[in-house]
């Protein structure tokens, strides 16, 4: 038996047949456990239970013996001090461990860190506020590097004195009665002048790219799509598009207490917030899905109203003419595919950096207006309900119902006014 303490998490637990696994920290390797490989004091284990335990080998695979749940874990907005296990400078990123709670590892992102001008490395002690991460594992937000190993590298020096013990430094001065110059030869040992660079973001007044602040929305313009964010006792405004707030089913408010992280602004263009969520959403910050992507985006209300609308017209349509119904429904039923999909490809680009010719997929809404004007509004109308798409924009909404209002003129000219001439007569029933 292998004596040495593992820690690792319950993946499974199946209570009929007293039996489960047990995920390790370290390897990642699925562990047996059943009945008696239980402590005593430790007979209810469930799936997603902290555990240690112990590991041998039975008939060729790993058992573990000895599980005993261990502390139960922590909460969110828990402060917590951790030492760096490791540190992997390509991925931005490495994990930690707590020792008042043994066996919990919590990951720290290069984003979450305050101080965007140091590098961790192995055994420094980070101290941070605890956010749970929506796959159940821990993250450090807002970490400090409280302290670094005792190998700590010398700073950089800048105007290094030559390899000699004493030099000596020729001082030129003037007397006041504007004199001859005098040199004076003064031996004195030449100290080296440290410096340490400033960080780039004091440099233009910019904030550190890609870590993670909180501030208040003091601006939002709807119909535009941007705002601005309040940073800091500063006052110091970030402006932030539509796109980089990380929601399906909600928009900004005036107000709004965010957490959010910059770009690094190419020499010309403006610093803006790349990625916004609500205060207490952090953790999903860096998640290419949104917090409400599970939550259906749907204005009922405005739903079940354009839906009697779109019901009521069709329905007089068929009672006046069958041709004309049918060819409505089919041109709103494209409406309403369409709708859907320039809704998804914006949810799409809006989740990724893209170029401006990959926008180029988006359905113009020159072409939805046609559909619109053709007698698809009806399909177009729920489909902006369901979808909440296309609502907000007043220009946009403005030349809608204007080819709302002209396909229902032209329909009472076909069937109504002019239902008498013979070149109209064949459309009614």
């Amino acid at each position: 038996m292998n004596h040495n303490k593992h820690h690792g998490t319950i993946a499974h637990w199946f209570g009929e047949m007293s039996r489960g696994s047990i995920i390790c920290d370290k390897s990642s390797q699925r562990i047996f456990a059943n009945r008696q490989s239980l402590h005593p004091d430790y007979q209810e284990p469930e799936t997603g239970h902290r555990v240690s335990f112990q590991i041998e080998t039975e008939n060729n695979r790993a058992v573990a013996r000895d599980v005993e749940r261990v502390n139960p874990g922590y909460k969110n907005n828990d402060s917590a001090v951790i030492t760096l296990t490791d540190w992997d400078c390509s991925k931005n990123g490495g994990y930690g461990m707590d020792v008042s709670n043994e066996g919990q590892p919590v990951f720290v992102l290069g984003q979450f860190l305050a101080d965007q001008t140091r590098t961790p490395r192995a055994g420094d002690r980070l101290e941070g506020t605890l956010r749970r991460h929506p796959n159940g594992q821990w993250l450090l937000v807002n970490a400090v590097i409280r302290s670094t190993p005792e190998s700590e590298p010398e700073p950089e020096s800048i105007h290094a004195a030559p390899a000699k013990k004493e030099n000596v430094q020729t001082i030129h001065f003037f007397r006041p009665e504007h004199g001859p110059k005098v040199q004076a030869k003064i031996e004195q040992p030449l100290v080296a002048e440290t410096r340490y660079p400033a960080p780039k973001s004091a440099q233009k007044n910019l904030l550190p790219p890609n870590q993670v602040m909180s501030g208040t929305i003091t601006t939002w313009d709807d119909a535009k799509g941007y705002g601005f964010i309040r940073f800091g006792d500063e006052s110091q405004n970030i402006f932030f598009h539509i796109s980089a707030y990380h929601y399906n089913t909600c928009r900004p408010q005036t107000g709004q207490r965010v957490s959010f992280y910059c770009n690094r602004p190419i020499e010309g263009n403006r610093q803006q917030a790349i990625k916004v969520v609500r205060l207490g959403d952090e953790s999903h910050l860096f998640d290419e899905l949104p917090p409400d992507h599970n939550r259906l985006n749907i204005d009922m209300q405005a739903l079940l109203i354009n839906s009697v609308i779109a019901v009521v017209f069709l329905t007089v349509v068929a009672v006046l003419s069958n041709k004309l119904f049918f060819i409505y429904v089919l041109i709103s039923i494209a409406a309403f595919i369409l709708y859907q999909q320039d809704k998804q490809t914006a949810i799409e680009s809006a989740r990724k950096i893209r170029r401006k010719n990959e926008y180029q997929n988006r359905i113009p809404e020159n072409k939805l207006h046609a559909f619109s004007l053709l007698g698809g509004w009806p399909g177009a109308l729920v489909a902006r309900a369901a979808f909440r798409h296309k609502t907000k924009k007043v220009p946009f909404v403005q030349i809608f119902w204007l080819t709302v209002a002209i396909n229902v003129a032209i329909t009472y000219a076909l069937l109504i006014h002019y239902a008498d001439n013979p070149l109209t007569n064949f459309l009614k029933n």
